[in-house]
């Protein structure tokens, strides 16, 4: 009985030790990406003798199937700072459209919006 404990608890050492690198080898033959999956469907079609569990046929694979990425975007000039864009004012600026901010329109817009926000924070 005791030696079954034992045993039992051995192998539940190595299902715990092994399935991270299971899953990672599992992850890397079924990728998510569908530009990967697709090429390695690819190979297996050309080539029947193609394992996907292989790292080096993978590599291999992805060289033929999978296109090279595009060239990084330059950097923007070192003395000009990028501001990120806010999302409130992009959404304000959508709204507004082409009206001049003293237009009366813009001024109800602005009233009306200020009441429904003031409206739901009760």
């Amino acid at each position: 009985m005791k030696g079954l404990l034992i045993s039992a608890l051995f192998a539940g050492a190595v299902v715990a030790a092994v399935t991270p690198a299971l899953s990672t080898i599992y992850a890397d033959a079924y990728p998510q990406d569908p530009v990967k999956r697709q090429a390695l469907d690819e190979c297996y079609q050309t080539d029947h003798g193609f394992n996907r569990l292989l790292a080096d046929e993978r590599a291999a694979c992805y060289q033929r199937f999978v296109p090279p990425a595009p060239p990084a975007l330059p950097l923007a000039a070192a003395g000009q700072p990028q501001l990120a864009a806010n999302f409130v004012d992009l959404w304000q600026a959508q709204g507004r459209g082409h009206q001049p901010m003293n237009d009366v329109r813009t001024q109800q817009q602005n009233t009306a919006a200020l009441r429904l926000i003031r409206g739901s924070a009760r």
